[in-house]
């Protein structure tokens, strides 16, 4: 039970960094919406910001929901989305200071 505790704390946490990732992506590749997005900045929001928005809602449904892993394709789920919560958050934060 106290690992489910501690994987809940990071899944919040990752899916909060993912958010403000996102965040900053648009302000920033829109210059605080001074002007439109370029072909390299559109492209990087479709590639990446729109599987982020929709995986943190996938993934906070199932937060609210009490979703808990109970069998191996289940923790494979959840190992998954926190891996690509971590690679899209990455990602991100690439396309604006890489």
């Amino acid at each position: 039970m106290r690992f489910l505790t501690w994987t809940k704390i990071i899944w919040v946490i990752l899916i909060a960094i993912n958010l403000l990732s996102v965040v900053c992506f648009v302000l920033d590749s829109t210059g605080n919406f001074q002007h439109q997005q370029g072909l390299i900045g559109t492209v990087t929001s479709v590639m990446f910001g729109v599987p982020s928005i929709l995986l943190c809602f996938v993934s906070i449904l199932l937060l609210v929901n009490k979703w808990i892993p109970d069998d191996r394709k289940s923790y494979a789920l959840l190992i998954f989305i926190l891996s690509s919560l971590i690679l899209f958050s990455l990602s991100l934060f690439n396309a604006l200071y890489g």
